[in-house]
């Protein structure tokens, strides 16, 4: 059965798709495939090509597929990109990847695409299986994951560098072939050019084994990562840069595990529990890169032997004990204030405030309420009525005296008092936004709407409010 056909790519109407284009025959197979998708979808295809300017061919690598997208009436953008002398393949593979999350910041993209195949996975997982990575390296790459809030897709995973030769033979396809992946000079091609070749002499079905292996291992990660975030979901709270645990978590796991029918677990099974909690909720911030067993091991030690504190952690990161409350969050975050920010030109149609001390941005765009979705009450997204408007929007910390409106309450309750039945910690009560109109507090994400901020008439001005992190 022939995997390589345009129907098989998931692309969807109006996506904007930034392809990672090497040139070499599984890059351009997959360009190739994307377009002729075009037919048949009516999408935005970018090809972005990265120049690691590493060897003389390079210019002209970069100046032929420039030619090949225009004839094709394909957008193309260029990069260079300086790796230093040391660490090559691992500078390589952050620069590339840090290129390719702006270029889709720039361009509003929906997906990332990469054309990893089936042997590139091979290499992946012996190459982890190598340095003993547990069950979450064994994986291997896979099919889709995220960069931030871009999708990573990488459609010829479970599709072999033979079968990807043999389409590009069958359909002419050009290609530029890099000498250097024949030179062994790099850990990867010492694994794809001697190594493998020695083994399959005994085991010629070698690669195929480590990716059903890995696929396996998928799909049992797959089943413990649900129980796992459905105790999240329960125990941890994740927001921005802050995860909040249930100090129970740790003081009194045993009591956590009765009340949700999970006490048959035994003590190594606790153990294992506790680490992939505290793996998984950073992984969720988007932070878990350079986390090592050693670190996780430390955060949790750190949360059973002490009442408060702090722990110093990767990615300007830390563990912090308060007011009994055991959070990890960002170090930006600890004993911070957040500015004061009249919002001026509030009446542009669309404009962007950024606050680059407290690293988040402010979208506010002007329309007729029919036209916006309405948000959730998770989302960082705010529709407000002109009218409600009397002064100037203001984007601040929390002030002395501050009082908000409850549902239900005759008299308006201190900020302050709010905060702390919300069991939000002291040192990060000046860090949240508030957004008010001069004194009247109007929104609190993730904490507090105004109760006369109400949508009921579609068509009445309304102003939409994003926060957004800025990476």
């Amino acid at each position: 059965m022939n995997k390589l056909k345009a129907e098989n790519l998931e692309i969807n109407n109006n996506e904007t798709i930034v392809l990672a284009l090497s040139g070499g025959i599984d890059s351009m197979v997959l360009l190739d495939l994307l377009n002729r998708k075009k037919n048949k979808v009516d999408y935005n295809l970018i090809a972005v090509h990265i120049n690691h300017q590493l060897r003389p061919e390079s210019k002209f690598e970069e100046i032929y597929l420039k030619n090949y997208c225009q004839e094709n009436k394909i957008k193309f953008i260029s990069e260079k990109i300086d790796l230093g002398n040391t660490g090559i393949e691992a500078n390589a593979r952050a620069l590339r990847y840090s290129v390719l999350k702006r270029i889709a910041q720039e361009n509003s993209a929906d997906k990332i695409i990469t054309a990893h195949h089936k042997n590139d996975q091979a290499e992946t997982i012996f190459l982890h299986l190598s340095r003993g990575s547990g069950s979450k390296g064994l994986e291997g790459i896979l099919e889709k994951s995220y960069l931030d809030s871009f999708e990573l897709y990488r459609p010829f995973i479970n599709i072999s560098k033979k079968e990807i030769i043999q389409y590009g033979i069958d359909n002419q396809i050009p290609y530029l072939n890099d000498l250097s992946n024949s030179e062994n000079r790099y850990t990867r091609n010492i694994v794809r050019n001697t190594i493998f070749p020695t083994i399959e002499e005994n085991f010629p079905e070698f690669q195929d084994k480590l990716v059903q292996t890995s696929n396996f291992i998928q799909q049992e990660n797959n089943f413990v990562n649900n129980i796992i975030n459905n105790i999240i979901i329960k125990w941890v709270q994740v927001d921005r840069d802050l995860i909040s645990f249930d100090s129970r978590i740790f003081t009194d796991l045993n009591q956590l595990l009765e009340k949700e029918h999970l006490d048959y677990f035994d003590n190594q099974s606790k153990d294992f529990l506790l680490k992939e909690l505290v793996r998984s909720s950073i992984s969720k911030i988007g932070l878990l890169k350079d986390f090592t067993e050693s670190h996780v091991k430390n955060i949790i030690s750190f949360f059973k032997t002490n009442e408060s504190g702090s722990l110093d952690l990767p990615n300007n990161l830390k563990a912090i004990i308060a007011s009994g409350q055991y959070i990890i969050g960002s170090s930006d975050l600890y004993g911070k204030q957040f500015g004061y920010y009249p919002l001026e030109d509030i009446n542009v149609k669309d404009r962007v405030y950024y606050f680059v001390k407290e690293g988040i941005s402010l979208s506010v765009k002007k329309g007729i309420l029919k036209d916006f979705s309405i948000p959730s009450k998770k989302e960082k997204r705010l529709l407000i009525p002109e009218k409600i408007i009397k002064n100037q929007l203001i984007v601040r910390a929390k002030l002395e005296g501050d009082r908000i409106n409850l549902t239900g309450m005759k008299n308006p309750k201190k900020l302050s008092r709010f905060f702390i039945d919300r069991k939000v910690p002291a040192f990060l009560r000046e860090n949240i936004p508030i957004v008010a109109d001069t004194n009247q507090i109007l929104w609190i994400p993730n904490f507090y709407l105004n109760p006369k901020i109400k949508l009921d008439n579609p068509n009445e001005e309304v102003l939409e409010l994003t926060f957004s992190k800025i990476i």
